[in-house]
Protein backbone atom coordinates (compact mmCIF):
# COMPACT_ATOMS: atom_id res chain seq x y z
CA UNK A 1 0.00 0.00 0.00
CA UNK A 2 1.44 3.63 -0.50
CA UNK A 3 0.19 7.08 -0.21
CA UNK A 4 0.49 10.40 -1.61
CA UNK A 5 -0.70 14.08 -1.82
CA UNK A 6 -1.13 15.25 -5.22
CA UNK A 7 -2.51 18.70 -5.57
CA UNK A 8 -4.86 19.57 -9.13
CA UNK A 9 -4.12 23.17 -9.03
CA UNK A 10 -6.79 23.53 -7.18
CA UNK A 11 -7.76 21.21 -4.36
CA UNK A 12 -4.98 18.30 -2.35
CA UNK A 13 -6.23 14.71 -2.90
CA UNK A 14 -5.38 11.71 -1.26
CA UNK A 15 -4.36 9.18 -3.54
CA UNK A 16 -4.12 5.46 -2.12
CA UNK A 17 -2.65 2.47 -3.90
CA UNK A 18 -2.49 -1.32 -3.75
CA UNK A 19 0.95 -2.78 -4.27
CA UNK A 20 -0.37 -5.92 -5.72
CA UNK A 21 -2.89 -6.29 -8.42
CA UNK A 22 -6.37 -7.27 -8.95
CA UNK A 23 -9.67 -7.39 -7.32
CA UNK A 24 -8.41 -9.53 -4.13
CA UNK A 25 -5.72 -7.02 -3.40
CA UNK A 26 -8.54 -3.96 -3.25
CA UNK A 27 -7.52 -2.03 -0.45
CA UNK A 28 -10.43 -1.65 1.85
CA UNK A 29 -11.33 1.63 3.90
CA UNK A 30 -12.81 2.17 7.36
CA UNK A 31 -14.10 5.69 7.87
CA UNK A 32 -13.32 6.65 11.57
CA UNK A 33 -14.96 10.25 11.48
CA UNK A 34 -12.15 11.56 10.54
CA UNK A 35 -13.95 13.47 7.42
CA UNK A 36 -11.88 11.77 4.71
CA UNK A 37 -14.83 9.53 3.70
CA UNK A 38 -12.55 7.12 2.22
CA UNK A 39 -14.51 4.23 1.86
CA UNK A 40 -17.42 6.47 -0.19
CA UNK A 41 -17.31 4.46 -3.41
CA UNK A 42 -17.90 7.74 -5.29
CA UNK A 43 -14.20 8.46 -3.80
CA UNK A 44 -12.46 5.34 -5.49
CA UNK A 45 -11.58 7.13 -9.20
CA UNK A 46 -9.06 3.85 -10.30
CA UNK A 47 -10.81 0.78 -8.99
CA UNK A 48 -9.03 -2.63 -8.71
CA UNK A 49 -9.77 -4.86 -12.07
CA UNK A 50 -8.89 -8.64 -12.51
CA UNK A 51 -6.96 -9.12 -15.80
CA UNK A 52 -9.67 -11.31 -17.87
CA UNK A 53 -9.06 -13.51 -21.18
CA UNK A 54 -10.67 -16.17 -23.12
CA UNK A 55 -8.99 -18.56 -24.29
CA UNK A 56 -10.22 -21.36 -26.49
CA UNK A 57 -13.47 -20.22 -25.33
CA UNK A 58 -12.64 -20.18 -21.58
CA UNK A 59 -12.46 -17.42 -19.83
CA UNK A 60 -9.76 -17.03 -17.61
CA UNK A 61 -9.50 -14.58 -14.67
CA UNK A 62 -6.50 -13.16 -13.01
CA UNK A 63 -5.31 -10.99 -10.64
CA UNK A 64 -2.26 -9.96 -13.03
CA UNK A 65 -2.04 -8.94 -16.45
CA UNK A 66 0.20 -11.98 -17.31
CA UNK A 67 -1.35 -15.45 -17.83
CA UNK A 68 1.57 -18.12 -16.98
CA UNK A 69 -0.11 -20.94 -16.06
CA UNK A 70 -3.68 -21.17 -18.73
CA UNK A 71 -1.37 -22.98 -21.57
CA UNK A 72 1.64 -25.20 -21.07
CA UNK A 73 4.52 -23.73 -22.48
CA UNK A 74 2.80 -20.07 -22.79
CA UNK A 75 3.00 -16.63 -21.39
CA UNK A 76 0.23 -14.34 -22.54
CA UNK A 77 0.83 -10.83 -21.34
CA UNK A 78 -2.32 -8.76 -21.53
CA UNK A 79 -1.62 -5.11 -22.88
CA UNK A 80 -4.56 -3.56 -23.03
CA UNK A 81 -8.70 -3.73 -22.35
CA UNK A 82 -11.34 -3.86 -24.91
CA UNK A 83 -13.88 -1.57 -24.18
CA UNK A 84 -16.30 -3.39 -22.29
CA UNK A 85 -19.43 -2.70 -24.60
CA UNK A 86 -18.08 -3.84 -27.36
CA UNK A 87 -18.65 -7.68 -27.15
CA UNK A 88 -17.21 -8.14 -30.82
CA UNK A 89 -14.15 -6.92 -29.88
CA UNK A 90 -11.05 -9.61 -30.03
CA UNK A 91 -7.60 -10.46 -30.61
CA UNK A 92 -6.05 -13.27 -32.35
CA UNK A 93 -2.96 -15.02 -31.06
CA UNK A 94 -1.09 -17.53 -33.73
CA UNK A 95 1.04 -19.87 -31.63
CA UNK A 96 3.99 -21.76 -34.25
CA UNK A 97 6.44 -24.83 -33.99
CA UNK A 98 9.75 -23.36 -34.10
CA UNK A 99 11.25 -26.20 -36.32
CA UNK A 100 14.49 -24.29 -36.36
CA UNK A 101 15.18 -24.45 -32.85
CA UNK A 102 13.72 -28.00 -32.57
CA UNK A 103 16.39 -29.15 -35.27
CA UNK A 104 19.11 -27.23 -33.41
CA UNK A 105 18.28 -29.08 -30.15
CA UNK A 106 18.17 -32.63 -31.76
CA UNK A 107 21.62 -31.68 -33.76
CA UNK A 108 23.06 -30.69 -30.24
CA UNK A 109 22.04 -33.46 -28.41
CA UNK A 110 23.19 -35.96 -31.38
CA UNK A 111 26.61 -34.18 -31.13
CA UNK A 112 26.11 -34.58 -26.70
CA UNK A 113 25.65 -38.00 -27.43
CA UNK A 114 27.94 -39.18 -29.79
CA UNK A 115 30.76 -37.44 -27.54
CA UNK A 116 29.70 -38.76 -24.89
CA UNK A 117 30.41 -42.63 -26.53
CA UNK A 118 33.41 -41.08 -27.69
CA UNK A 119 34.14 -40.88 -23.86
CA UNK A 120 32.58 -44.19 -22.67
CA UNK A 121 34.60 -46.11 -25.30
CA UNK A 122 38.06 -44.54 -25.07
CA UNK A 123 37.97 -45.17 -21.48
CA UNK A 124 36.63 -48.93 -21.80
CA UNK A 125 39.55 -48.98 -24.03
CA UNK A 126 41.76 -47.49 -21.00
CA UNK A 127 40.52 -50.18 -18.30
CA UNK A 128 41.41 -53.14 -21.01
CA UNK A 129 45.03 -51.90 -21.03
CA UNK A 130 45.51 -51.43 -17.67
CA UNK A 131 43.62 -54.85 -16.84
CA UNK A 132 46.00 -56.60 -19.10
CA UNK A 133 48.90 -54.95 -17.41
CA UNK A 134 48.31 -56.01 -14.39
CA UNK A 135 47.78 -59.65 -14.99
Amino acid sequence: MSASVLFDGTNYRLMVASAATGTAAAPVFTDGGDGLDLANPANIKVPAKDAIAVIDGVEITRGKNVIDDAVAGLTFTLASAHPADDLTASTQVQVTLDTAAMFMAVILITLLGMALYGIVIGLERLLVVRDARIK
